[in-house]
């Protein structure tokens, strides 16, 4: 499962996103910020200020030199050097466990227990 597809989902939890599709086309899904979501987004733009932040700074040079922030794997190396190698190990750990306990099913995650419940009710009887 994509790491955009979970905080969406928590997004959705928390009432900052809609999820819908077209009634005539289901192959795409729309996201659409709710007025909650869109309070806190206009919030953040707000107060944010990049250079407040170790990891931003750290890329700084790197987009310098390479036109581009770099990506996710060499981000993940500037993240290790700031914050060490305890705090990447939580965090590996933690996206592993989200992996061996939920399922991604239909665009949505599920905890792999009811997941397994739903696959047993769509299977379909063996004629002999």
């Amino acid at each position: 499962m994509s790491q955009q597809l979970l905080i969406f989902e928590k997004l959705e939890e928390r009432g900052m996103l809609k999820f819908s599709k077209k009634e005539d086309d289901k192959r795409n899904t729309y996201v659409e910020l709710t007025e909650a979501g869109e309070k806190i987004l206009l919030d953040t733009m707000e107060t944010y200020d990049p250079s407040s932040y170790d990891a931003f700074r750290a890329a700084l040079p790197l987009r310098e030199l390479y036109g581009k922030f770099p990506e996710m794997v060499e981000f993940m190396c500037i993240i290790r050097n700031i914050y060490g190698d305890d705090f990447m190990q939580i965090f590996e750990t933690s996206f592993k466990n989200l992996n061996r306990e939920f399922v991604e099913e239909n665009n949505r995650l599920i905890k792999k227990d009811h997941a397994d419940q739903n696959q047993e009710s769509k299977k379909e009887p063996v004629n002999s």
